[in-house]
């Protein structure tokens, strides 16, 4: 391990025993479990009637429209409007919440992860391309070019000069 990973381990295990974190913890949790149990509730209820009370699922409503089919398309209802809530409230209540933690944690990480953002892009800049030219196909990188042709089902390798 080296030496900056020392500091960086015990500076998160320090958030996650800060009372603050606690409390974000404490706060998305809140939202979370009483939702999960209703969303949970409301979709084994579906089930459950669908199991033990088929002629309940099967009272039409309007044509062939029965209680069975508006109850199902409420459960992708439901799906949604639970995105939307949380969404909102995310954005409302734990993501300012969660941002101020992170300003907490200190400007370092952010400056790591642009460093590593740079890295992968300077990476991803070098990586081989692979192009056609003329039926042939051509990986061209920094360190090497493959050419071939898929007719011929041969190839050749030229270092770049």
């Amino acid at each position: 391990m080296s030496n900056d990973a020392q500091p960086l381990g015990e500076r998160y295990i320090a958030v996650q025993e800060s009372t603050e974190f606690g409390d974000l913890r404490r706060t998305f949790r809140g939202f979370v479990f009483p939702v999960t149990a209703f969303f949970l509730a409301w979709y084994f209820l579906y089930v459950l009637l669908s199991m033990f009370a088929p002629g309940f699922m099967g009272t039409k409503v309007l044509g062939n429209i029965n209680i069975g089919l508006l109850l199902g398309l409420g459960q992708f209802v439901t799906t949604f409007a639970i995105t939307i809530i949380y969404i909102r409230w995310a954005g409302r209540v734990f993501d300012p919440a969660a941002e101020a933690l992170a300003e907490q944690v200190g400007a370092h990480e952010g400056q790591q992860q642009q460093a590593q953002r740079d890295h992968r892009g300077a990476v991803a800049a070098e990586a081989p391309q692979l192009a056609q030219e003329g039926g042939i196909y051509v990986l061209k990188g920094p360190y090497v070019e493959i050419t071939g042709s898929p007719a011929v089902g041969g190839s050749s390798f030229t270092p770049p000069s």
